[in-house]
């Protein structure tokens, strides 16, 4: 799923630094995802489980989703604005669009901090391991609500109006 915001962002930057460096992360990312399943395995019961090398897993894994989150987002929000157009109706898309990554970006990253801290005040408790799972399934729905939302905009391109920099399409506007 991220691969998909990694090429999104490969079209709108056209920078190989950039999308090498958060390639990188997330390799590394889905290596320490791996790693933590593995031990998980191995040791069977979680008071096994617990232990310097886990516990470093996890820590970097979570730090890594905090890393390439507000890597994504905020190249993203970076690179469509850079891109407004003096049309009406490619400004309103491109607002939807910003405001669609900051929300996002806000939401996932927020998640993962929130993930880090409980793991970090109560490493014993599995509310952190919930957690994980929240964000695995907030990312797929934001993946399918980037779909979704990019093609609601193409269908809806002419009834976008912008008001204070917000924008919205006529049914919404009163």
């Amino acid at each position: 799923m991220l691969r998909f915001y990694v090429h999104r962002m490969w079209t709108f930057s056209r920078n190989p630094a950039l999308i090498i460096a958060t390639s990188v992360l997330l390799i590394g990312h889905i290596g320490l995802y791996i790693n933590c399943a593995i031990n998980g395995f191995e040791h069977g019961t979680w008071q096994r489980l617990e232990g310097p090398g886990y516990n470093r897993s996890v820590l970097f894994t979570v730090a890594l989703s905090i890393a390439i989150d507000s890597i994504i987002a905020s190249t993203m929000i970076y690179y469509l604005y850079r891109r407004h157009s003096s049309l009406k109706t490619m400004q309103g898309i491109v607002n939807w669009l910003i405001l669609y990554f900051v929300n996002t970006g806000v939401v996932l990253v927020a998640l993962s901090v929130t993930t880090l801290i409980f793991y970090l005040k109560a490493p014993g408790d599995m509310v952190y391991a919930g957690l994980i799972l929240i964000y695995a399934r907030f990312l797929a729905n934001a993946l399918f609500g980037s779909l979704n939302a990019r093609q609601h905009l193409r269908t809806k391109r002419h009834e976008l109006v912008t008001f204070g920099g917000v924008s919205m399409n006529h049914e919404t506007a009163l």
